[in-house]
């Protein structure tokens, strides 16, 4: 991912470097080296984090005194009923404790920018040590706003910044893709696929098929793209 970025966005003003957000010393490190940042955003990936918590404490200690984090992610995506459907099922319940490999985070350096990932870009979205526990964030059974809003506010009081905006907005549109691509991308996506044979790969795939069937039935056709879009937009006191 970051070869492509910089194959694909280049720029002077652009360093594309990786960094993990969960790895408290390795954030450390960065500060240390490269100083800290005016403007932090990150667009679509804090849903695939379980501890929103622990993330933003290191987003914080990325942010300099004064500087503001602007953060988009949703509070759940279908592919969640997948895991969780996994972690209950006698086939693959072992390896909710599976280790993936995938590349950390983009860190994208620039004059106002220190964190930016996408949601299409999600084959890099991982360090090792993440497995399908350490996915599921605790929106994913969240749908009320006023739920959901409590959770945005605790979570940006578990650091010492403060809160601009903590914001739900629905998204009621479907995700533009065949049933074979979203497939294909539901599986790719999935932190155990790395770790399977071909044959082991057809029958996820196959078993990812029913889940969405059943996920659409549940939801009596609402779109499998529905959800919700958390913003948190905080600034950082000054010293």
């Amino acid at each position: 991912m970051l070869k492509f970025a910089r194959e694909n966005r280049s720029d002077p003003k652009i360093e594309y470097q990786g960094l993990d957000v969960l790895a408290d010393e390795a954030v450390a490190r960065f500060v240390r080296a490269e100083g800290r940042f005016q403007r932090v955003y990150s667009f679509l990936v804090l849903h695939w984090i379980a501890d929103h918590r622990h993330a933003l404490r290191n987003i914080e200690a990325l942010t300099a005194p004064a500087g503001e984090c602007f953060l988009v992610f949703s509070n759940n995506l279908a592919v969640f009923d997948v895991f969780t459907a996994m972690m209950r099922s006698a086939r693959w319940s072992k390896y909710s404790d599976v280790y993936a490999t995938r590349n950390a985070p983009i860190l994208m350096r620039s004059w106002c920018t220190a964190l930016l990932t996408h949601l299409h870009c999600l084959n890099g979205l991982f360090s090792v040590g993440q497995v399908l526990l350490r996915v599921l964030p605790e929106t994913r059974d969240m749908e009320d706003v006023i739920s959901l809003r409590s959770h945005l506010v605790s979570v940006v009081r578990a650091t010492s910044l403060l809160p601009l905006a903590c914001e739900v907005f629905r998204l009621t549109g479907d995700m533009g893709l065949s049933k074979e691509r979203a497939l294909d991308f539901f599986c790719l996506v999935n932190p155990v696929y790395p770790s399977l044979d071909d044959g082991e790969r057809a029958e996820l795939r196959s078993f990812t098929d029913d889940v969405m069937r059943d996920f659409t039935r549940r939801r009596s056709g609402r779109a499998i793209g529905e959800h919700q879009l958390l913003v948190i937009h905080a600034c950082k006191p000054r010293e």
